[in-house]
């Protein structure tokens, strides 16, 4: 027989209490009467059980240190760091052109926050540096701050994949051509995804990808780079 208590506190959650002789606590997010429910516990883990696995339902109160907000929206926002292979493409890869060779990027904040199941906002900060095709001559350095929308999918338990077009500031640096380094300032745009593993209720596991652009002017060498750029990175977050 199934029973079901119920509190009005907000400050209690679920418990489901199986035949089997487990015990799940968290918050049921879904259920359909007679056939089955899913609860997510406080990792952000979803379990789907039948009506015929389990014996009963209850509530029980958190600590005073945890209220249901923390168990419903533990793992709505991440904060972290990655690294990897900066590979230019279009005009700033040709011989005649940017020359840009493969470098790198360090992306040393990577923001997001659902504010929805699956909308928010996204933020990073990234340096980036792409040497050139003539021999000692110092490469392209650029870096920007970029801020937009996140759109946010689960797709199984632990893996997440968020979307996340941008637009942003940039400071970007010409190689020394002729009398000395040069610094311009641009508008930059990208759009970008990661894949987020959780690995427990504060580690996340990150893959990210990005497509960056921007045309910085200098104005001492009289030219405009386009400097485009697609971008794969490894890193972890800490769970928010």
């Amino acid at each position: 027989m199934i029973s079901v208590v119920g509190f009005g506190q907000s400050n209690y959650q679920e418990v489901v209490y199986l035949k089997s002789g487990e015990i799940i606590k968290g918050v049921i997010i879904e259920e359909i009467p007679n056939k089955s429910i899913k609860i997510e516990n406080s990792e952000g883990v979803i379990f789907e059980y039948r009506m015929n696995e389990i014996e009963k339902f209850g509530k029980e109160k958190l600590p005073s240190t945890v209220s249901k907000t923390n168990i419903t929206k533990k793992g709505s926002g991440f904060i972290g760091i990655t690294f990897g292979a900066s590979i230019p493409t279009g005009y700033f890869s040709f011989q005649t052109n940017g020359m840009a060779n493969l470098g790198y990027q360090l992306n040393g904040i990577e923001f997001g926050y659902l504010f929805s199941k699956h909308i928010g906002v996204s933020a990073t900060v990234f340096v980036a540096e792409n040497p050139i095709r003539i021999d000692s001559i110092n490469p392209w350095r650029y870096g920007s701050l970029m801020i937009g929308p996140l759109f946010s999918l689960k797709i199984i338990n632990k893996l997440t994949l968020a979307v996340k077009p941008m637009i942003g500031y940039s400071l970007s640096t010409v190689p020394d051509l002729r009398d000395g380094a040069e610094e311009a300032s641009a508008v930059s745009y990208g759009v970008g995804a990661n894949l987020r593993y959780n690995l427990n209720k504060h580690i996340s596991l990150l893959l990210s990808s990005d497509y960056y652009y921007s045309e910085p002017s200098f104005k001492y060498y009289h030219f405009s780079q386009i400097i485009t750029t697609f971008s794969i990175r490894v890193g972890a977050a800490y769970r928010l």
